[in-house]
């Protein structure tokens, strides 16, 4: 099956949206957190609407694996910012909300206060411990259920490793415990003490939700 790596355009957001969906709609409790009324119009939209914003961003990248025996349809995708420069404390430092929280005003299909919790939680490890690092952040990292173990996020993350070691520069991501072998093969490692938890018993979920902040050193070399 030939997949091949590509950047993405902003054309390609209804299939990164599907993609996403596929990914993460009814197998990730914060997703259906996030969206307690499952994968509506509205929330699509959202996702559609964040996606579209982030990629009209010069800062940021993306990348996605097409199989060419399919009509190059789209099966996996990253994006990543990258901070070429350190970030002064006036940039790091400031108050954070989420693009759902500030959405849910005019989308109740949006659960605000849970979206409040968990990017907050996201922006305070960022906070903490990179403190406005010059690096090399991704964003998402997601291969479509019918694709997994094919590959693809290696191709992806050695997309990024090499956009990095151009640059010298560390890359950074927030990764599961799932997701952190696919990671610790590729040179990232924890960052000591950058560990998020976040219980759901509140939202219905009976599991706490560990978020690892891990690191890729400059000039890394792939373990």
């Amino acid at each position: 099956m030939p997949l091949v790596i590509q950047p993405a355009k902003e054309t390609d957001v209804p299939s990164l949206v599907d993609v996403y969906n596929a990914a993460f709609s009814s197998s990730s409790a914060i997703h259906r957190n996030l969206y307690p009324n499952g994968d509506t119009d509205v929330a699509r939209e959202n996702v559609r609407k964040n996606f579209q914003e982030t990629i009209q961003d010069p800062t940021n990248t993306f990348f996605a694996i097409v199989d060419t025996n399919s009509n190059s349809r789209i099966i996996a995708w990253t994006n990543w910012k990258t901070y070429k420069v350190a970030q002064p404390e006036s940039e790091w430092n400031k108050p954070f909300e989420s693009p759902e929280r500030a959405a849910s005003s005019s989308h109740p299909d949006v659960n605000s206060e849970f979206a409040a919790q968990f990017f907050g939680e996201l922006a305070k490890l960022k906070r903490d411990y990179l403190k406005g690092k010059a690096r090399v952040h991704i964003g998402l990292l997601i291969t479509h259920p019918n694709y997994q173990r094919r590959g693809c996020g290696k191709m992806l993350l050695d997309k990024c490793a090499e956009h990095a070691d151009q640059l010298y520069l560390p890359t950074v991501l927030e990764a599961s415990p799932m997701a952190a072998p696919l990671y610790r093969r590729e040179g990232f490692v924890p960052v000591d003490g950058a560990v998020s938890t976040l219980e759901l018993k509140d939202y219905g979920c009976d599991i706490t939700h560990t978020t690892v902040m891990m690191e890729r050193p400059a000039g890394g070399t792939r373990k």
